[in-house]
This record gives structure tokens, C-alpha cells and sequence, in this order.
């Protein structure tokens, strides 16, 4: 799962392999975008009601990738506004209800998760 977190967006993907063979078997679902919650709009709403509109895009991408739970799932968090540490305990929080362990990675460096990507790929190919 992806979750951007910009100052004027948010967004919440889930991508899976279907096959480490083949590279144009990528399963991409965008369970939310959203212009309303950037992190420049957090102000707009009530604090309460903004971090539940931040989990529920969640747990719709959480309920999107059911049925393709993984042993350890990754969470990768991108954007300007994803080192925020107030956002990474909502993120940590939602992620909770329906992941017993979970690696979220806070990433601003696409490098990073271009050669992590590559790993899992070749991890899952036997390479």
C-alpha cells in the first residue's frame, strides 16, 4: 500500500504482483484521492473528523487489499507532508485494526523504492 500525504493532496494505492515472472502483472487500485485533505487543509475541518476522513481512505485501502494479505505487509508513505509524526500515528493507528504487523516506511526517496521494489521482485522470482 501507498498512501501520499502532500500538503494539497492525499491518496491511498494499493499495487499488487501478480506474478515476480512477469513485470506487466501489476494490480494497481487507487482506493481514495482526495484535493480536501492535504495537509494545508487539515485547518478546514475539525481534528476529529479530519484524522477519521484519514482513516477511513485507510481502511477502504486496507479492505481493498484483502484478499491480498502478505505475510508482512509493507506501507509506504510518500509526499512532502508523509514525515509528519502526528499523520504517522493516525497512519500507524488505522493500519492497526486490520494488520497484526506491518513495516511502514516513511520514504521521500523515489531511488529508495525503485531498488526496494526491485528486491521484493527478485526475493519473489528466486533471483
Amino acid at each position: 500500500m501507498t498512501i501520499l500525504y502532500m500538503n494539497d493532496t492525499f491518496s491511498v494505492g494499493v499495487a499488487r504482483m501478480q506474478s515476480a515472472n512477469n513485470a506487466g502483472s501489476l494490480a494497481s487500485i487507487t482506493a481514495l484521492f482526495s484535493w480536501q485533505l492535504g495537509k494545508s487543509n487539515k485547518g478546514s475541518y475539525d481534528e476529529h473528523e479530519y484524522w477519521y476522513k484519514i482513516k477511513s481512505a485507510i481502511w477502504r485501502g486496507c479492505a481493498q487489499a484483502e484478499g491480498y494479505r502478505h505475510e508482512q505487509p509493507i506501507v509506504m508513505l510518500q509526499g512532502e507532508a508523509a514525515s509528519d509524526q502526528e499523520f504517522q500515528d493516525h497512519v500507524k493507528e488505522a493500519l492497526i485494526k486490520y494488520m497484526d504487523y506491518v513495516s511502514v516506511i516513511d520514504v521521500t526517496d523515489p531511488g529508495y523504492i525503485a531498488a526496494r521494489g526491485a528486491a521484493i521482485i527478485a526475493m519473489h522470482a528466486g533471483i
